[in-house]
């Protein structure tokens, strides 16, 4: 499986009356709770985050209610189509996370790791999921949690009009 961006007419289609048709699927590699300055995860899994926050970043942002407590570097991929979420799911971590198994290892007693997966399941009420041997052994080399969030928004009512 190949992963692309998507085009203008694909986004398109998605965006109009055809939306409720395809899933949208989140993947996600999160580090967190580490000492240091995130752009040195950065630096070390030579990938740019989507997103990340240092603690730092509270005390130059004065709220009187800090929206993250921790460290924090993510890398995010979002998918909307109808491919089974296993699939999309095995093909990242042996894209990404395996390709880079030796550093991720080396910071596991530095960091909490996690692979996360979202999906909002526009397809029916009965949503599946697996995961390969060669993926479930990457996870476990590096120390990661897994979360898995399925959110089934299928609207049987809808669907019969």
């Amino acid at each position: 499986m190949k992963i692309r961006p998507l085009k203008k007419a694909e986004l398109k289609y998605l965006s109009s009356r055809h939306a409720d048709e395809v899933n949208s699927v989140y993947l996600t590699l999160l580090l967190s709770d580490f000492q240091f300055d995130p752009e040195e995860l950065t630096s070390k899994l030579k990938m740019l985050p989507t997103n990340s926050f240092s603690k730092s970043e509270n005390q130059l942002l004065d709220t009187k209610r800090n929206r993250f407590e921790n460290n924090f570097w993510e890398y995010e991929e979002k998918h909307f189509n109808t491919d089974f979420l296993g699939d999309l799911a095995d093909e990242f971590i042996l894209r990404i996370l395996k390709n880079k198994i030796e550093t991720l290892k080396s910071l596991s007693n530095d960091c909490h790791i996690m692979f996360r997966v979202v999906q909002y399941y526009n397809q029916s009420n009965n949503p599946g999921f697996s995961l390969s041997k060669k993926s479930l052994k990457v996870l476990a080399e590096i120390e990661a949690e897994f979360d898995l969030d399925i959110y089934s928004v299928y609207d049987e009512k809808k669907k019969r009009q």
